[in-house]
């Protein structure tokens, strides 16, 4: 599954804490938040979008983070992964008043 996939990627190449969901705890720190938005499968190959909520206790520090998070998808190297196109910009939390950038990205897989 491209979600456990990317999930566990992500978590062996930062340090911030990577969720599929916002914990009900969550307070401040780096986060990143997947959510698999929409897929399409045409001749097995499988096209899946995902938004990468990224969250820190500055702007400075998501823009930070949202670099490190673009240059680790992009450079990842799993066998089932054909490609990867990323798409962010700054949408900062008004409901929660959090800094945050946004990913929009999409992945051609197995």
């Amino acid at each position: 599954m491209i979600e456990t996939t990317l999930l566990n990627y992500l978590g062996a190449k930062t340090t911030a804490s990577v969720k599929m969901e916002m914990p009900s705890t969550y307070t401040s720190g780096p986060l990143v938040i997947l959510e698999k938005i929409s897929s399409n499968k045409t001749d097995q190959i499988i096209t899946s979008v995902f938004t990468v909520k990224i969250y820190a206790d500055t702007l400075y520090g998501a823009a930070q983070l949202n670099e490190e998070i673009k240059d680790i998808l992009e450079g990842c190297d799993s066998p089932d992964i054909c490609s990867i196109r990323v798409n962010d910009g700054y949408y900062p939390d008004v409901t929660r008043k959090r800094y945050r950038y946004q990913q929009t990205v999409e992945i051609t897989h197995y």
